[in-house]
């Protein structure tokens, strides 16, 4: 017994000297790093500042988010009139009616916002100034039919209606029409008038037809 207590006393007076190291454990910290970083958003820009659409024009606004490399690049858009102008998720811009309306860019990370300008002008109105076949005069053989066409002055006249009659249907009849354009059929033998008139300032055009 008691060679067990001095053996036990021994090693008790061996711990006591020995260094800290070897009776404490070893503890290993790592470091640890993220490329994750949340980079927060301070501030957003639009690549123009005013716009002018006409109506039923669209146009995309392009917005950059700062710092180019922000997490969050989300973007939401809204117009100040949708009855002037409509703008989407992609900021296209719709012009509506005439008017004007501010679009703005919203950034979702600290919500920053740019803005743009948008004017909707109103349609200048381009009166018809005459109006001509471009044929005088047609022969057409009892079951014949042929295509007349009509020039509009200017080209670019606002309001491209026409109207179109025979005054002698029956002889000759319009059969079908698409727009400038009309087919005209003879039916007996004689002759007829047929004329067109425009929808803007009543301008009209005549084509004298010979049916044989």
């Amino acid at each position: 017994m008691a060679t067990k207590e001095r053996s036990f006393e021994l090693r008790n007076q061996l711990i006591k000297f020995l260094p800290i190291a070897a009776v404490v454990p070893v503890v290993t910290y790592l470091s640890c790093s993220s490329n994750n970083k949340f980079v927060e958003v301070t501030g957003i820009s639009l690549d123009r500042t005013s716009l002018t659409l006409g109506v039923d024009k669209s146009e995309q606004i392009q917005a950059s988010v700062q710092p180019s490399n922000a997490t969050n690049q989300a973007v939401s858009w809204s117009s100040t009139d949708v009855i002037v102008a409509r703008v989407d998720s992609e900021g296209v811009v719709t012009a509506m009616a005439p008017g004007s309306a501010v679009v703005t860019a919203t950034t979702k990370d600290g919500g920053f916002t740019a803005t743009c300008k948008l004017t909707v002008p109103a349609p200048v109105n381009i009166a018809v100034s005459n109006i001509l076949f471009d044929r005088e005069t047609l022969t057409l053989a009892v079951g014949q039919s042929e295509t007349l066409n009509v020039i509009i002055q200017p080209s670019d006249a606002t309001n491209q209606g026409l109207i179109w009659a025979s005054d002698n249907t029956v002889a000759a009849r319009i059969i079908q029409i698409d727009g400038t354009k009309a087919t005209i059929s003879a039916y007996s033998p004689g002759e007829a008038n047929i004329i067109v008139t425009s929808v803007d300032g009543g301008k009209t055009a005549t084509c004298k037809l010979k049916l044989i």
